[in-house]
């Protein structure tokens, strides 16, 4: 990049200080943007008017591209500079005429079967300029002066649409404003959305993307919010990030739920209806439980598919059943299949688990207190995954619940141990 730097120094008329800061630091496509910026720089002809940063039918690699529009008189982009948000770029090493009122393409690839469809005016080295998916910008600078810098962090972007700017709004005051531009619609080649070497299409009508974050306004639970969509990751910022109703959930982490009752062996209800055991959220946030896997030794399973958030210090009650006429009396907030995954009366194992790293579990078996008709339960002291593991914070269920006699306490408090 050092050697391009001195090049395009020796081949255009002054200097451009590439080590120092952005040459047109304030003229980005920000509603914030003072639309007088590019008139300080002389007499600007050269607006950036489309950008396909992410195409969806080829690779990055192949399918980049950008338009530059001539709004002046008919010249030459012979020593045209281009330059990156990260300071790597181009110069334009040969001839390159371009009439008063037409577009000039720049691609990565001319192979119209690698690059999605489009024939460009000139072609430059993906390794020299590459346009990030997330945010980036590009400057246009001739001779001494940038005439044109686009920055795309606030602009729509919808994977295999190019970004383009609004007929009405080609010149380089107007391009750095958000409401300029949209979201192509018009299809071209191999399946993507853009006018390359054409004539924009309107953003009149077109659907919006205010925030930047790749959702249009009208699937966007939070138009305003850049974080806020459905999908996205849930952070510790007051909002709910994730669109699914709770604010601030977690991804559960190793020892923030704890495995705190486990009926195995119900009397004289049946096993198949009467299973239950139950999970405390002992960390203070809320967590969300989906995609945990419950799992034993053997291989049996069932995974939380359903979007569930445990407050905290709430209970979860898994059961075999709901039916309170056959399980015993208990209402349970989640159920497995015990063909899937059952409770042995003797030992067996609870794990819970996501994406293969453990959270909780507990392995019971002749040392844990048990009677038949009674729960397992854990003393209130002993309610961490650590302490869990020890059959001596461990007794037998006390008090009558439901129907049919058996005793715990499913989805209340525990009883402390004698």
């Amino acid at each position: 990049m050092i050697q391009l730097l001195s090049l395009l120094a020796c081949s255009m008329a002054g200097q451009w200080d590439k080590a120092g800061t952005d040459p047109v630091a304030d003229d980005s496509a920000t509603d914030s943007a003072d639309p007088a910026d590019d008139t300080a720089v002389g007499d600007p002809t050269l607006v950036i008017s489309e950008i396909m940063k992410d195409p969806d039918a080829v690779s990055d690699d192949y399918g980049e591209w950008f338009e530059v529009t001539n709004v002046g008189p008919d010249t030459d982009l012979v020593g045209l500079a281009v330059q990156g948000a990260d300071g790597n770029g181009f110069v334009v090493d040969g001839a390159l005429p371009v009439a008063s009122g037409s577009e000039v393409v720049f691609a990565v690839s001319a192979d119209t079967a690698a690059n999605g469809g489009l024939a460009p005016d000139y072609v430059y080295d993906v390794a020299d300029l590459k346009l990030s998916n997330e945010g980036g910008s590009l400057t246009l600078v001739v001779g001494d002066q940038p005439v044109d810098t686009v920055a795309w962090d606030n602009l729509p972007s919808v994977k295999g649409h190019a970004i383009t700017l609004d007929p009405g709004a080609l010149d380089p005051a107007s391009n750095d404003l958000v409401e300029s531009w949209c979201a192509a619609a018009t299809p071209y080649g191999a399946g993507d959305f853009g006018t390359p070497g054409a004539a924009n299409d309107s953003c009149e009508g077109a659907p919006r993307d205010s925030d930047g974050d790749g959702v249009t306004d009208a699937d966007d639970c939070d138009p305003a919010e850049p974080d806020v969509y459905a999908g996205a990751d849930e952070l510790a910022d007051g909002k709910d990030n994730d669109c699914d109703g709770w604010t601030d959930e977690q991804s559960p982490a190793p020892g923030s739920l704890v495995i705190t009752e486990i009926m195995d062996d119900p009397d004289p209800t049946d096993d198949d209806s009467g299973e239950w055991f139950e999970i405390l959220n002992v960390s203070r946030d809320p967590i969300e439980l989906t995609g945990i896997t419950v799992s034993d030794d053997r291989g049996e399973s069932f995974g939380i598919g359903d979007v569930i958030v445990l407050e905290p210090e709430s209970l979860m009650l898994f059961g075999a059943s709901d039916d309170t006429s056959k399980n015993g009396g208990f209402v349970p907030d989640y159920l497995f299949d015990t063909q899937l995954f059952h409770l042995g009366n003797d030992a067996d194992e609870i794990l819970l688990s996501l994406d293969g790293v453990l959270i909780d579990g507990v392995a019971y078996d002749s040392d844990f207190p048990h009677q038949k008709g009674k729960s397992r339960s854990v003393d209130p002291i002993g309610m961490s995954s650590a302490r869990n593991d020890d059959p001596a914070y461990w007794c037998e269920g006390d008090g009558d619940y439901g129907t049919d006699g058996n005793q715990g306490t499913p989805g209340g408090t525990n009883d402390s141990c004698p």
